[in-house]
């Protein structure tokens, strides 16, 4: 084998390492922060009448399309457009300009999360996804800036459809 396999296995290899210890460092924040704010009675926000997130349901309703959305859809377009396209941009900055953009554009990516029904109709916003969000969004740019944007399209494959089976084992 050559060595250029070698090393971009190794960096595949690498990358689905990241995404496990991506997955529990993001499961523990989320359970930590959502309890946080639950108990100070910052848990959730009933925002009004909006398009809420049922990921959950269409996982549940029709798996194989839910999956591919969630593995390879949302993951591949989400890179795209919050870590690839904000890495071009930022190519001719130093570190720091690199930097702030990666805080920006996971802010943003962040801001995104966090949307579900209500069973009123409504839509709410869970607070502390968006935190989990975040810490996720800068672990794909750090991956995306290290090791190209492919390697966070993996990574957030991994952890998107590693959810969904967690979705579809419990059945919630």
């Amino acid at each position: 084998m050559s060595e250029a396999y070698l090393s971009g296995a190794q960096k595949t290899r690498d990358t689905l390492i990241e995404s496990g210890l991506l997955l529990a460092t993001v499961g523990l924040l989320g359970y930590v922060t959502a309890s946080a704010l639950d108990e100070l009675g910052f848990g959730e926000l009933n925002i009004g009448n909006a398009n809420g997130d049922k990921i959950s349901e269409d996982i549940l309703a029709n798996p194989v399309a839910g999956i591919f959305n969630v593995g390879v859809v949302a993951p591949v377009s989400e890179e795209v457009l919050f870590r690839g396209i904000p890495l071009a941009l930022a190519s001719g900055l130093g570190p720091k300009g690199k930097l702030g953009v990666g805080l920006a554009s996971s802010a943003v990516f962040a801001s995104l999360h966090g949307f579900y029904e209500l069973p009123d109709g409504n839509t709410g916003y869970k607070l502390g996804f968006p935190i989990v969000q975040f810490v996720g969004g800068m672990v794909f740019w750090d991956i995306a800036q290290r090791k190209g944007v492919g390697h966070s399209i993996l990574a957030h494959s991994t952890l998107n459809t590693t959810i969904a089976a967690i979705v579809l084992t419990m059945g919630k």
